[in-house]
């Protein structure tokens, strides 16, 4: 994207696209086509769609994330990267990849045990905090038994 001062018609595209707006509805009241607003957001690094043979049109769309990497997402999958194109591309590949393996349901994960507090999910800060308080628990457990045994209720 350029520092330059978007187009007004941009900036309302944008502005109501964000607000949750349906293309088929800006495009009606503004008298532009959906093809159009498609192009808006693709030009401002928001979104577009993906055509490819053998899948449905696909929505994506690309925004940086607060730790500073850019999340593509659509059709059900994100992905990560350093620049925007990159996220599109590592997207685009595992949709495509997904599109040619025959329609099966996917397994669930089990769900992931509680009592074990996982550093590679937390942030660099938290980790600490979670050790303290996973050490504190069963003091703190034991502390309200005895409070129930002293009938102090």
């Amino acid at each position: 994207m350029t520092n330059k001062p978007m187009p007004s018609r941009d900036a309302q595209v944008i502005a109501r696209t964000l607000a949750g707006e349906s293309a088929a509805s800006i495009a009606e009241d503004m008298h532009i086509s959906k093809g159009r607003i498609s192009q808006i957001l693709v030009r401002n690094g928001l979104g577009g769609r993906l055509k490819h043979p053998g899948l449905s049109c696909i929505q994506w769309s690309v925004r940086q994330t607060v730790s500073g990497s850019w999340l593509c997402s659509g059709g059900g999958q994100s992905r990560l990267a350093g620049t925007p194109q990159a996220a599109f591309e590592l997207w685009k590949a595992d949709l495509l990849g997904q599109s040619t393996k025959t329609a099966q349901p996917q397994v669930a994960t089990p769900p992931r045990t509680p009592s074990k507090p996982d550093a590679l999910r937390l942030p660099a800060g938290m980790l600490h905090l979670a050790q303290r308080a996973a050490a504190a628990q069963p003091r703190l457990m034991n502390m309200g038994s005895r409070v129930r045994e002293g009938g102090v209720l």
